[in-house]
């Protein structure tokens, strides 16, 4: 299980590649050095991959929870939403 603190790091930190990867240097031959892109991919790659494959997989659990509760949820706001409106009209 990632943190939202992990998800974060993670995340700032292949941003920051990608940073680097926009401003890449030439060669001594005037080409683009992709070294640095390499590496860094190598390096950040599959930490972004996992943080992308937790948040899929939690997402899909949760939407899964959500669709087999919709009913219950829906009738709870209902209420709420109800009691809410209630409590205002009257005060």
């Amino acid at each position: 299980m990632y943190s939202k603190e992990t998800c974060a790091e993670i995340i700032k930190s292949f941003q920051e590649r990608l940073l680097e990867a926009d401003t890449l240097e030439k060669d001594k031959n005037g080409n683009l050095d992709f070294e640095v892109c390499w590496q860094a991919m190598r390096q950040e790659g599959p930490a972004i991959l996992n943080v992308a494959k937790y948040l899929m997989n939690y997402f899909q659990e949760t939407n899964a929870w959500y669709n087999e509760n919709k009913s219950i949820i829906d009738r709870a706001l209902l209420q709420h939403g109800m009691a809410q409106a209630e409590a205002e009209e009257r005060g």
